[in-house]
């Protein structure tokens, strides 16, 4: 969270290839599987989903960030249909010989999905900046909200030792493009792709 992983992706789609939304594809399974659907209600309650069928996400970050059995629960419900989906979306994309598509998402190694990639690159920044960055961007969340949200997810460390490339985006947008090209350009030497 605050990282800069979406200017990342941002970037990537940019100059060198489709990047997925892990989140988009989880809120569209739980839209859309009647299964998710019925696990969530059960587990979170009828107001998980609005009258009109939608999902009710504010309801469940509530929950889940302040228990985190739900939030376990939750993704155990989510994240095994997520993976498939990207399973999916990667075999299309070598039918149609699309050479690289990448997949942004904040709990690669929390959902144990690390072996679906050749690469990962983990986005870090400075706690501090990371903390500044989520208040302007959801400026509803108080400071207890973000430090429950942050540690929810990998340590920072861990995460670095488990991924292929690390990115610190601690400076400007033109630096964190820069160093974003700098590793892709090293991934398409090491896989022999122009």
């Amino acid at each position: 969270m605050g990282a800069g992983k979406t200017e990342v992706a941002n970037n990537l789609r940019k100059k060198f290839c489709e990047v997925l939304e892990a989140d988009i594809i989880a809120k569209d399974l739980m839209h859309s599987q009647s299964d998710i659907i019925l696990d969530i209600k059960n587990i979170f309650g009828r107001t998980s989903y609005h009258p009109d069928g939608s999902l009710n996400a504010q309801h469940i970050s509530t929950i889940v960030f302040q228990d985190p059995n739900k939030l376990r629960q939750l993704n155990q419900i989510v994240h095994p249909a997520v993976e498939h989906a990207i399973i999916e979306i990667f075999k299309s994309k070598e039918t149609a010989k699309q050479r690289y598509c990448g997949v942004e998402a904040a709990l690669i190694f929390e959902a144990k999905m690390e072996h679906l990639f050749r690469h990962i690159i983990y986005v870090d920044a400075p706690r501090d900046i990371r903390v500044e960055r989520i208040r302007k961007r959801s400026p509803e969340l108080d400071p207890q909200q973000i430090g429950r949200r942050m540690k929810a997810q990998i340590d920072p460390g861990k995460a670095k030792d488990l991924a292929d490339f690390v990115i610190i985006n601690d400076q400007s947008l033109e630096v964190l493009e820069k160093r974003t090209d700098l590793i892709m350009n090293i991934i398409m030497h090491m896989t022999g792709t122009p």
